[in-house]
């Protein structure tokens, strides 16, 4: 609870690049051991517009980003200092990356743990 709270407040302190599905496909894929560059392209069908509107339409990922931003306004932010160490993915370069597992990687061991 202690870490969604921190998420919480970091996310009222500044907008998080952590769009909810976008962000839960990439810590799944992560997850399932599917290295940086495969996770992106799998989060990426959530992100951008396409036949059906991606994530990059909703209303406020437009505010922040503008119209069919790509999926790297997301990536190009670096982690702050206060975003590494204990309990903070290690092999994470962005912070879209490291805030997605942070948020959804303890969800995702528990259901691994349930499907065993």
């Amino acid at each position: 609870m202690r870490e969604l709270v921190l998420l919480y407040r970091a996310g009222l302190r500044s907008p998080l690049p952590l769009p909810l599905k976008t962000g839960a496909t990439y810590a799944a894929q992560r997850a399932r051991g599917t290295r940086v560059p495969g996770a992106l392209v799998a989060a990426e069908r959530d992100w951008v517009s396409e036949r059906f509107d991606g994530e990059q339409a909703d209303a406020e990922h437009v505010l922040l980003h503008g119209a069919g931003a790509p999926l790297s306004v997301l990536t190009a932010e670096r982690p702050g200092s206060d975003e590494r160490g204990a309990g903070w993915a290690l092999d994470e370069e962005d912070r879209f990356g490291l805030l997605a597992r942070r948020l959804w990687g303890r969800l995702l061991a528990a259901e691994r743990q349930e499907q065993v």
